[in-house]
């Protein structure tokens, strides 16, 4: 039980920063586009989005190095950490250097040539530029550093270090306000220096607390292991990659056919959706250690018993929230919006009911990169993620509507879900049943009581104000249908273990 409480306290704990540094990062854009202006908060924008356009490649470099120290971890191989640790290093100093000259070479040309800037905010642009290379540059090598903190189960300190991160550029924003000239700039070059010290305290916590956490380069070079990272990463780019085009290839696609009004649609449901699924994604990072180092031990059953925990969980944390939502949206999106675009409401429920049928099946991504086995299964996964784009330019171009794309978005959720039980089964062995039968059949009675009772009420219920008594009325149902007809006798006895802990600690 000592892994289930873990994973407990570490959901807690980023649920916790979560809901602070979302806080504290509105509160903080707001100031910041009241004191710079709308001209200057779109040009920090514009140059900054190179940081953005450039973290998913920080996000699947993490992922390969987490994994395969996370891996070894589980086999108790301290050297072998060692190893992958420092060539992680040099490989991530590599990638920052050559991302370095290509920002200040093609970087600079494009900046000085391409964007529509205005003349007299050229040369502040240019030095926004450099100080943005320069956050990028730290940005990079210190991948290897959080990876090391994710393997090491360590959300306490992420979690400290990202909220302590929130609140210096809360205070650069408010210093921002005092200030008579060179505003725009000041708050860059604050950014940069904040980022330079969040780097320094990560690099001397974990260099005193981990002992693998060590580069040596002439004696831990080791060009397998490079190698090996790099195929990796690489591969799990393409399902990166896959994910991005679909959501990039949606926009240009609504926008050749329906304007920029959609577009204003289908971004609201983007960020409606990505907000109610931050509770599933905050658990599934902190039990994603814990499966990959299972799976490093050779504890094949455990592993796939938390895969199978971690897809009914997680589908559980975004479906209270989303069902509700989707009864809701149209007071929700008035309230939140006041001018709420045509057809926000309907892509909002088709996304957040997409979103729940890949979740159903979410748990299989971590068991397949626990295994290191990842190309056919990003292949297979990214093939049905990206196939929605030519399925809609066809039907929109046959004359179906919006409706049309979005049911075959639905379709393809459902399909590229049964793919991911196939390639379980074929290259891990898990029997299709035992998942069948573990995961999706236990969410049934939940979501056909919790719909039930949620669209009886809205029927015959009408207030201005009833949303907030169907979140209530939906989650307090959801919690008890949960507990009697989707959890498993263990999991009960485990819950209700857990509640008599909390209590005793409670009342100490």
């Amino acid at each position: 039980m000592e892994g289930a409480n873990r994973v407990i306290f570490n959901t807690f704990l980023l649920y916790s920063k979560a809901a602070l540094t979302i806080f504290i990062s509105l509160f903080s854009t707001r100031i910041v586009l009241n004191v710079l202006g709308a001209n200057d908060f779109g040009l920090l924008n514009l140059i900054g989005g190179l940081v953005v356009m450039l973290s998913f490649l920080n996000s699947t470099m993490a992922a390969a190095t987490q994994r395969f120290i996370s891996f070894n971890k589980g086999t108790d191989s301290l050297e072998r950490v060692k190893k992958i640790f420092a060539n992680s290093f040099i490989l991530h100093l590599g990638i920052s250097l050559i991302v370095l000259l290509l920002l200040e070479t093609v970087g600079i040309y494009f900046l000085s040539n391409n964007l529509k800037i205005p003349g007299e905010k050229i040369h502040d642009a240019t030095i926004l530029f450099h100080f943005v290379v320069i956050t990028t540059f730290i940005t990079i090598i210190s991948v290897p550093y959080d990876a090391i903190l994710n393997a090491n189960e360590n959300m306490l300190f992420l979690s400290i270090i990202n909220v302590l991160e929130s609140i210096f550029k809360l205070l650069a924003a408010l210093l921002i306000v005092y200030l008579d000239n060179n505003k725009l700039l000041f708050y860059g070059f604050s950014l940069l220096i904040i980022t330079f010290i969040i780097m320094l305290v990560k690099v001397i916590y974990i260099k005193r607390k981990y002992q693998e956490a060590t580069v040596n380069l002439k004696e831990e070079y080791d060009k397998e292991t490079i190698k090996e990272l790099t195929y990796f990463a690489s591969w799990n780019l393409v399902g990166v990659l896959s994910y991005l085009g679909r959501t990039e290839g949606l926009i240009i696609l609504f926008n050749v056919f329906f304007g920029v009004l959609i577009n204003a649609a289908y971004a609201i449901s983007i960020q409606v959706t990505s907000q109610i699924n931050i509770l599933s994604t905050m658990m599934f990072q902190a039990i994603n250690p814990q499966i990959v180092k299972s799976e490093g031990a050779a504890n094949r059953e455990r592993m796939i018993s938390l895969v199978m925990a971690s897809s009914k969980f997680g589908f559980f944390l975004l479906s209270i929230i989303a069902i509700p939502v989707i009864f809701e949206i149209k007071r929700i999106l008035g309230l939140w919006l006041v001018d709420v675009p045509n057809y926000t409401e309907e892509i909002c429920i088709y996304v957040l009911i997409a979103l729940m049928i890949n979740q159903l099946t979410s748990g299989i991504d971590s068991a397949m990169h626990a295994s290191g086995n990842i190309k056919n299964y990003m292949l297979l996964v990214g093939f049905f993620k990206l196939a929605i784009l030519p399925a809609g330019y066809l039907l929109l171009k046959m004359g179906f509507n919006l409706d049309a794309v979005f049911y075959m978005y639905i379709f393809f959720e459902i399909i590229g879900g049964i793919a991911r039980l196939f390639i379980l089964k074929f290259q891990l062995g898990i029997s299709i049943r035992i998942y069948w039968e573990s995961v999706i059949l236990k969410v049934f009675p939940y979501l056909t009581l919790v719909i039930s009772i949620d669209f009886i009420f809205v029927t015959l219920f009408q207030s201005n104000f009833r949303f907030i008594i169907t979140l209530f009325l939906s989650t307090s149902t959801s919690f008890f249908s949960i507990y009697y007809f989707s959890l498993s006798q263990e999991e009960r006895h485990f819950l209700k273990n857990l509640v008599i802990k909390l209590k005793s600690k409670i009342i100490v």
